[in-house]
């Protein structure tokens, strides 16, 4: 609709009474939300450089991915370090060392073997200084954004844990999907039932038809996409670590195939948003209640 349009039914609803009251965000409100806007640039910063890396560890050490990940705390001590494979190879044994502390000895001695026989007979192109000099400052940024990112999200978590629904939030679906909610006005004390506050989040559901075509049920993402985008974290963190929704996602991709697993993802979106907001009034949460559970048969 126009601008006009649209602002004429707000005014009418209003007057109406059925629209509530604009609520200014407090003080707590805005800290959160620029925490989380503080921890969104070093989050898109992290992933940029990331990619760089990636593509400059295909061209000049393509083998170390085999042994560590991009995310890696060891890669990046390794890169700023000696920032290429050549100059790990020639100082192999301090290079071992920095390993097995950086790793506080859980990384595997195969591996840091494997490292070290992969930075000597590489098949990568060898760097030259600048290319070199170029990987260390990568290792530096991604070592950079991730100590904000760590520095952030303790932040976070000593402003949710003086709360205790909030903090009862966070321990459902952690601090940093508990704060990028509240930094939307997804705060679930303020929305008075369950279907109200999943539709804020943009998870209801709609269906385009018209004439003899019935289109698919589908989300309206009317919500903030930020918000969606952590509880979809949140949501696949649960089907991991959670045996309930695990069993429960599982059934449901053995019963109707590989394709429609992000669909059955976001069915389980949608019943943790129901669920965060009776965590908001104050209920504990229990995984058995999102899911009908059928009567056991009896022999």
């Amino acid at each position: 609709m126009h601008d006009a349009k649209a602002a004429y039914i707000i005014g009418r609803l209003y007057w109406s009474g059925v629209a509530q009251h604009w609520r200014e965000s407090s003080g707590q409100q805005r800290e959160i939300k620029a925490f989380c806007n503080i921890y969104e640039l070093h989050s898109e910063h992290y992933g940029r450089n990331r990619n760089r890396l990636e593509a400059m560890l295909q061209r000049h050490w393509p083998e170390v991915q085999a042994y560590l990940a991009l995310d890696s705390v060891t890669l990046e001590h390794l890169l700023i370090r000696y920032g290429s494979p050549q100059a790990l190879a020639r100082d192999s044994v301090t290079a071992a060392t920095l390993m097995r502390k950086v790793s506080c000895g859980k990384l595997v001695e195969a591996k840091i073997q494997g490292l070290l026989e992969g930075s000597r007979n590489s098949i990568g192109i060898p760097c030259v200084e600048k290319e070199r000099l170029y990987l260390q400052h990568l290792g530096e940024e991604l070592r950079r954004s991730r100590l904000h990112q760590k520095a952030v999200r303790k932040q976070l978590q000593a402003l949710i844990d003086v709360d205790e629904q909030l903090k009862a939030m966070s321990a459902m679906v952690g601090p940093l999907t508990t704060a990028m909610l509240l930094s939307n006005r997804l705060d679930p004390r303020h929305y008075g039932n369950a279907c109200a506050y999943r539709k804020g989040m943009g998870l209801n559901l709609k269906e385009k038809s018209s004439g003899k075509f019935k289109g698919q049920l589908k989300i309206t993402k009317r919500g903030p996409g930020q918000a969606r985008k952590y509880m979809y974290l949140s949501t696949l963190r649960m089907i991991n670590h959670d045996p309930i929704a695990q069993s429960w996602y599982q059934a449901k991709v053995r019963a109707n195939g590989d394709r429609g697993k992000i669909k059955y993802v976001v069915a389980l979106m949608r019943k943790l948003a129901c669920a965060l907001w009776h965590v908001g009034q104050g209920e504990a949460f229990d995984a058995r209640k999102l899911f009908t559970v059928k009567p056991a048969v009896s022999a």
